[in-house]
């Protein structure tokens, strides 16, 4: 019988206490873990938005240098320092019309710069210590990387560029399109 008595009761302060502090742990460890899963999920988000853009601007420099034109005229040589190359290419506008453009690629400040003729610049990478260009005069395993190039007739067979970032070096190869 007494145990009957005690059920008929209800609970004893001690109990509810226990109980709503067990609750609160439990409530408090279930937070902690979706904050984390949340900040995870923010630095995949972030991690993966930097992926696409460094990407994006790998093509976009394949594309350029790809359909790089010299001829002899004002405006249409090709010249290539250490630090910067500018150049004549066929790129789309904002029509999507592939129209001539003067391009000027650059390291400025911490970022790789592309900069067009006819649009605003064009940030490719940030965290750029420094750039640094090299050309190839012709295809072949005895060929010499030259450090600088400026003619207004032909163009070189390759550009190499050596980005200096904070986490890596990275060294990216592009092969040049129409050869004047």
């Amino acid at each position: 019988m007494p145990f009957a008595r005690r059920a008929a009761r209800g609970f004893t302060l001690i109990e509810v206490v226990v109980a709503l502090a067990v609750s609160g742990l439990v409530v408090l460890m279930a937070h902690r873990v979706l904050a984390s899963v949340a900040d995870g999920v923010a630095g995949v988000t972030q991690a993966r938005t930097a992926l696409d853009r460094e990407q994006n601007g790998r093509r976009l420099l394949a594309s350029l240098l790809g359909s790089l034109y010299v001829e002899n005229s004002p405006g249409n040589d090709f010249s290539g320092d250490s630090d910067r190359l500018t150049f004549s290419t066929w790129a789309a506008d904002a029509e999507g019309r592939m129209v001539r453009s003067r391009v000027t690629i650059e390291g400025r400040g911490p970022q790789l710069v592309v900069q067009r003729s006819s649009a605003a610049k064009l940030i490719l990478l940030d965290d750029v210590l420094f750039l640094d260009c090299d050309y190839l005069l012709e295809y072949g395993a005895a060929e010499h990387w030259a450090r600088r190039w400026f003619s207004s007739a032909t163009a070189p067979a390759a550009v190499r560029l050596r980005l200096a970032r904070r986490t890596a070096t990275d060294t990216l190869l592009f092969l040049v399109g129409v050869r004047g």
